[in-house]
């Protein structure tokens, strides 16, 4: 572990993970073996009714509230760096979900952003690596409600893409 990056793993490790703040509260998507609490996918090509340049970062509690959160990107073009998701640069559109354990959904995207460190496609036998940060401001016009995701943290080993 790093001493100076909140510990988290190097980028050598192995180790995955998913979580970010909702209203200030912290989110650390648990799993069971019924269901994964972290989801990465990436789709370059066209395929099974999933338009090309489709990519999908999720985290969802498995137990007691089912909190999920999601962010979504369409025709997505792999790279590094800090994208807008109000008019994201690297994808056609983003679409960030919310959805808490009483299905009230905040899809309405306010503001946010989010700052992909690292995007290497899987190369031969060797693993790819996605990594970043992320926060964002979602909104349900009909609770006329906000929700805040902030410090979001992802990082997935990619072992292969669509």
């Amino acid at each position: 572990n790093k001493d100076d990056d909140d510990n988290k793993p190097d980028e050598d490790s192995l180790a995955e993970y998913f979580y970010c703040d909702i209203n200030g509260v912290l989110f650390n998507p648990t799993s069971d073996f019924n269901c994964n609490s972290r989801l990465f996918g990436y789709y370059p090509a066209a395929g099974n009714g999933i338009d090309a340049g489709y990519l999908v970062i999720r985290g969802r509690d498995c137990f007691s509230d089912g909190d999920y959160f999601a962010l979504k990107f369409y025709s997505f073009q792999p790279t590094s760096g800090i994208m807008s998701l109000v008019q994201p640069e690297f994808a056609d559109s983003c679409k960030p979900l919310f959805e808490n354990g009483d299905y009230l959904r905040f899809e309405e995207l306010q503001t946010g952003h989010v700052d992909f460190t690292h995007f290497r496609p899987r190369q031969g036998e060797e693993k790819g690596l996605v990594e970043g940060t992320f926060e964002c401001t979602l909104a349900n016009t009909e609770i006329d409600s906000l929700v805040q995701i902030t410090n979001g943290y992802f990082r997935f080993r990619i072992e292969h893409t669509w």
